[in-house]
């Protein structure tokens, strides 16, 4: 049993962490798992539904079909998908501090 875990905990500290072969790419998902700053005090939020919003949303959208076809997606799809999405936010915050700064100026 003890044995299970740690390949569990392994496999989930991968995905979390290290570099992924993905369909012949060199992926990170680490931007997907923000870690815990040491001091932070803030309470653990309470009903939090885990990846249910995400297959949800992703089912919604009809990216990978209805809520059963997307459930039946492999992990690194959806993570592949989040990485994409992750990376356009990140593209918008930066064109929209241009945009704030060059309002100021």
């Amino acid at each position: 049993m003890h044995l299970i875990v740690t390949w569990y905990y392994n496999c989930i500290n991968e995905i979390q962490t290290q570099d992924i072969c993905f369909n012949g790419n060199i992926i990170n998902f680490s931007c997907l798992f923000p870690q815990k700053q040491e001091k932070d005090d803030t309470p653990e939020q309470k009903n939090n539904l885990g990846w249910l919003p995400v297959l949800h949303d992703f089912a919604e959208k009809g990216v990978f079909g209805n809520l059963k076809e997307t459930k039946q997606a492999t992990l690194y799809d959806l993570l592949a998908l989040m990485l994409d999405q992750h990376s356009e936010n990140e593209q918008m915050k930066k064109e929209y501090k241009k945009i704030l700064k060059a309002r100021r100026a």
